[in-house]
C-alpha cells in the first residue's frame, strides 16, 4: 500500500459544469521532494444519459507556475 503524504478532502460537495474542449484544473504542490507522487484520486460526475471520454492529466509547470503542456501522466476513460 502506498504511503499517504498529503491529502485534501473537505466539503467534497462542490461541482462545476464542463463540456467538450474545456479544461478545468486543480493545482497541487508536494510539500517535499523526498517522495514521488504515485497516485492521485479524482472525483468526477456526469449527467445521466450523456456519454463522454474524460481525460485526466498531471502536468509540470513553467517558471511562472503555469502548466507547461508536458504530461507527467495522462489517462482517458470512456464513460457511458
Amino acid at each position: 500500500m502506498a504511503t499517504l503524504y498529503e491529502n485534501f478532502i473537505t466539503g467534497d460537495d462542490n461541482a462545476a459544469y464542463t463540456d467538450s474542449g474545456r479544461y478545468d484544473a486543480q493545482t497541487f504542490t508536494t510539500i517535499t521532494t523526498t517522495h514521488t507522487v504515485s497516485s492521485v484520486n479524482v472525483l468526477i460526475y456526469r449527467d445521466a444519459g450523456f456519454a463522454a471520454t474524460t481525460t485526466v492529466s498531471i502536468q509540470g509547470v513553467d517558471g511562472s507556475d503555469l502548466p507547461d503542456d508536458t504530461n507527467v501522466l495522462a489517462t482517458s476513460e470512456a464513460v457511458d
